[in-house]
């Protein structure tokens, strides 16, 4: 019986402290931009360090569609059809100070940084693309190809499959939007070879409430799919709360049998 209850304790604790990425990086209220301080993972001192102001740009009617990976707003009657933006969206990048580590990888390892203070362990940056200016036609560099959709280059497709199948293609698992003096960070989990993006998540100050132009688009490669984990926050699967809740009913049930044994 002592093994049992030792058992059931250890799940308690692996349900307890197993938990989805969620939003570290930036506030929790739309609309706030707070400035958080992240360890420089290119320095040699553990205690170096550099400060990054983080936007929430969020939209409180953005919904998950599974079935495209992405967000899109609930009132949308084509929003079950398509998707504004693949992936997470992690927070929008307004300024970065005291990054004094003026090195040829300063944009690799600004992002590696920023991905291990969402994620709390490191994500080595093994190969990325960067797109400038893509267009309706499709602009290409390396393996990713980004699209607009129409003139004013403030949401389009990107993808990473060459014909026939893009068996042998990246599968991107983190990918950044510029546009104006700001950048928006998402996550791709699992990872995809073709989504959408948006500048909704970025400011600009020349036309109020219109979404900015694209400037670039960096695609961040990682390791194919070889599972699917439920969007942050949406119940899809049981919280850690749900899960020490069952292990303690599942505790009690074998305190009830325990004792029946003894009678």
């Amino acid at each position: 019986m002592k093994k049992l209850s030792l058992f059931l304790m250890s799940f308690l604790l692996l349900a307890g402290g197993e938990a989805y990425a969620t939003n570290l990086i930036m506030p929790s209220s739309s609309g706030v931009t707070s400035t958080i301080t992240v360890d420089d993972i290119s320095s040699t001192d553990p205690s170096k360090t550099f400060k990054v102001s983080v936007a929430n740009r969020s939209s409180e009617a953005d919904v998950w569609f599974s079935d495209h990976s992405g967000y899109n707003d609930a009132s949308n009657p084509d929003a079950v059809y398509d998707t504004r933006y693949s992936g997470y969206y992690i927070g929008t990048i307004t300024a970065i100070y005291d990054y004094t580590n003026d090195n040829l990888n300063k944009i690799e390892t600004q992002l590696e940084s920023l991905i291990k203070e969402y994620l709390g362990s490191y994500f080595d940056i093994a190969s990325w693309n960067k797109v400038d200016n893509p267009d309706t036609t499709g602009v290409s560099s390396g393996s990713l190809t980004v699209t607009t959709n129409d003139a004013n280059a403030n949401m389009g497709t990107w993808t990473t499959v060459t014909p026939p199948d893009g068996s042998n293609d990246p599968w991107v698992s983190f990918y950044t939007v510029k546009a104006s003096t700001e950048f928006a960070l998402y996550y791709v989990d699992p990872t995809q070879q073709t989504g959408r993006w948006s500048t909704e998540h970025i400011l600009q100050s020349s036309k109020a409430g219109a979404a900015p132009e694209i400037s670039h688009l960096t695609g961040i490669f990682g390791d194919p799919p070889d599972h699917e984990l439920p969007p942050p926050n949406t119940g899809v699967a049981p919280e850690p709360g749900t899960m020490i809740l069952l292990g303690f009913g599942l505790i009690s049930v074998a305190g009830i049998g325990r004792r029946k044994i003894k009678k």
